[in-house]
């Protein structure tokens, strides 16, 4: 699970320092989870192995992005939702990454409008293993 940190500067977000790599407010993951996550061959991959890095399977699989209920299940208890100030991380982090892979303006606007539904898609995977 991602460690707390220093509070983000432009200086210090997205750079190992000490072993760390600050994604802001608090957030940091290990210079080896940053490396791992560099590696991911998708978009979508990359979101997902991040959201587990940050939150970890097991509160991921216990939480929903936005905490709403299920339309499609009305008997389904209502999930908290994920920490805003992580998933604010995650948004972040996925920004700076699209954008060292050259998507910027309609492109970015358009990967950037998938980050929920990612992340959605990898509770609903963790809930089915």
């Amino acid at each position: 699970m991602a460690e707390p940190t220093q509070p983000r500067t432009e200086e210090n977000l997205f750079i190992p320092v000490d072993g760390k790599v600050s994604l802001g407010e608090n957030v940091s993951l290990t210079g080896q989870q940053w490396e791992l996550l560099a590696r991911q061959r998708s978009h979508s991959m990359f979101v997902k192995t991040l959201a587990v890095m940050i939150w970890g399977s097991g509160v991921l699989k216990d939480r929903s992005v936005h905490g709403r209920k299920n339309p499609r299940n009305k008997e389904a208890q209502v999930k908290a939702p994920l920490t805003p100030v992580k998933l604010q991380a995650v948004r972040a982090c996925y920004n700076h990454h699209l954008k060292n892979k050259g998507i910027d303006g309609e492109d970015l606007t358009k990967e950037m409008r998938k980050l929920h539904a990612i992340i959605s898609e990898k509770i609903q995977d963790l809930n089915r293993s």
